[in-house]
């Protein structure tokens, strides 16, 4: 049941843009280095999925679930909520916490509908190419921010490309 949801899904994590010094740092040397760039955006006109994710502290069992799962598997059944198939891509060990992460979640069903583009990456798995402007959110570039060894020229070679975005200004990592 996991694989299938997994699977069905797409979801964009984003880091809130109000870091502490050492929770930015941890994140850059974690996902960018200094070869990395941090895009800020504004993310208007939600139609889908955009929640925080929730940080559990403890593992804990909700006895009422455990208990109807228990008599879903003796009888071979599986539980299911309406919408409540996606809560657990909102939730993550505490150990993450210092990412302060939301994430913006479309199912495999919902990108069909908008005839939005599922494609394979070179590593065979999927990804949706979610445009900035789409049927689920109006998203705006508003700056880069490059890591100390990024490839400045490149940046804004690629920037140039994309009419409206050639004035995005870059900074440089804090």
């Amino acid at each position: 049941m996991v694989e299938e949801f997994t699977k069905n899904s797409f979801y964009w994590s984003l880091t809130n843009g109000y870091l502490e010094t050492h929770e930015e740092i941890k994140l850059w040397d974690a996902f960018a280095g200094n070869h990395g760039v941090r895009m800020v955006l504004s993310i208007e006109d939600v139609n889908t999925d955009l929640r925080q994710v929730y940080y559990q502290p403890v593992k804990k069992i909700i006895p009422l679930l455990k208990n109807l799962a228990d008599v879903c598997h003796r009888y071979g059944r599986e539980l299911h909520f309406t919408a409540l198939s996606k809560v657990g891509f909102f939730y993550l060990s505490s150990t993450f916490n210092d990412e302060h992460e939301s994430r913006f979640l479309i199912t495999r069903r919902q990108a069909q509908s908008k005839n939005l583009s599922i494609q394979i990456h070179d590593n065979g798995y999927e990804y949706l190419a979610l445009p900035f402007c789409s049927p689920f959110a109006t998203i705006k570039l508003l700056k880069i921010i490059a890591g100390n060894a990024s490839d400045i020229p490149r940046i804004q070679g690629i920037l140039s490309s994309y009419p409206g975005y050639e004035k995005v200004v870059i900074y440089p990592r804090p």
